[in-house]
């Protein structure tokens, strides 16, 4: 079930192009190497979509990871490097956490606040 949906968009010579982001809900697994929380998330790019199960040891943890990781492919992606990817109504920034790793690259609002 998708508990989430933020939509972040592309200036293009031709308009804007909407990226949709979805979170669902976590998960309870049992698989073979034990159990689990397993957080979905979705990126529509223009070309295709970015689909992941993130894993946690209880539902906050999958999700907070989940959030991470999006925040992660946000940044490292070939619209952000081209600064033509977009958050309406914020100061830069895409309004998800990133990892501690990358956190040199944040721009704008996420800046001041991850």
């Amino acid at each position: 079930m998708v508990i989430l949906t933020h939509t972040l968009f592309i200036r293009g010579e031709t308009g804007d192009t909407p990226v949709e982001i979805r979170l669902h809900q976590p998960e309870h697994l049992v698989e073979d190497f034990g159990e689990s929380w397993g957080c979905r998330f979705e990126i529509d790019w223009p070309d295709r979509t970015k689909s992941m199960v993130v894993h946690g040891v209880d539902a906050l943890q999958a999700l907070i990871l989940a959030m991470k990781c999006v925040g992660v492919n946000l940044y490292v992606s070939e619209y952000h490097d081209d600064g033509v990817l977009y958050s309406p109504g914020r100061e830069g920034g895409y309004g998800f956490p990133v990892t501690q790793n990358i956190r040199d690259v944040l721009v704008g609002s996420d800046k001041a606040t991850f």
